[in-house]
């Protein structure tokens, strides 16, 4: 492990500092035993970049409010010197070597936490298995900027993604079958978590995600909404502040 010979080594370099201000400055007051305490507070909050943690931890085990501020002080020092030496800690530094990255951005990404009826698109088309374009879309479209949800005898068999072209390819081909642009698609409640909407979507990579109410089985009368590429690219950037 890494915290256990962190407190040795701190403990160590702690004592020695003491013995070499002892004899430097024999009345200065240092003793031995408190050296130690702060060296293994410095060497875990320096060591393992949990500055609070080893402050906190030290104080929790002897209870001694004479030893705060030096502890305190140290504590900084040390993880001042480690961060201009070496931005990993000992923990980072291992999974670095490994090729993975960490980031060190101090803030969660609160698009994730989400649920599916606060991202999806509440717009959209629920049109029959076999239809035609001209049916599905209606006079009325004259635009493809609502995906369309294909059933079939209120079972759902898949989506159109908005922005597909269907506008042109309506007016051009008005009879072809809305099923020729069907694509696969998964399911969630409107409950769901974002995040584990996403990992839904990778896992079987689809593109959009139909959204239901209830916790029955879903039909397409429960349909209320779509996540689409386009709802989780608002949702990622409404996340981030200026």
């Amino acid at each position: 492990g890494n915290f256990s010979p962190s407190l040795y080594l701190g403990a160590t370099l702690g004592g020695a500092f003491a013995a070499a201000v002892g004899v430097a400055l024999p009345h200065a007051g240092l003793t031995l035993p408190s050296a130690a305490i702060v060296g293994m507070a410095a060497m875990v909050g320096a060591g393992t970049g949990g500055v609070m943690t080893a402050i906190i931890m030290v104080f929790e085990m002897t209870r001694d409010y004479a030893i705060i501020v030096p502890v305190i002080v140290a504590v900084a020092v040390a993880a001042g010197v480690r961060r201009a030496l070496i931005g990993d800690t000992i923990y980072t530094i291992k999974l670095r070597h490994r090729g993975h990255r960490i980031p060190s951005e101090r803030h969660i990404n609160l698009y994730n936490v989400k649920q599916a009826q606060d991202v999806m698109e509440r717009r959209f088309i629920l049109a029959e298995s076999g239809a035609t374009l001209r049916a599905a879309l209606g006079p009325e479209d004259v635009e493809d900027t609502r995906p369309i949800v294909v059933a079939r005898q209120g079972r759902i068999l898949g989506v159109v993604p908005p922005r597909s072209g269907l506008w042109v390819e309506s007016r051009e081909r008005p009879d072809t079958p809305i099923d020729r642009f069907v694509e696969p698609c998964v399911l969630c409640r409107d409950e769901d978590l974002l995040s584990l909407v996403l990992a839904r979507l990778k896992r079987h990579r689809s593109g959009a995600a139909i959204v239901f109410a209830g916790t029955k089985r879903p039909h397409a009368a429960d349909v209320v909404g779509v996540v689409t590429k386009r709802a989780v690219a608002d949702a990622v950037i409404e996340g981030y502040g200026e």
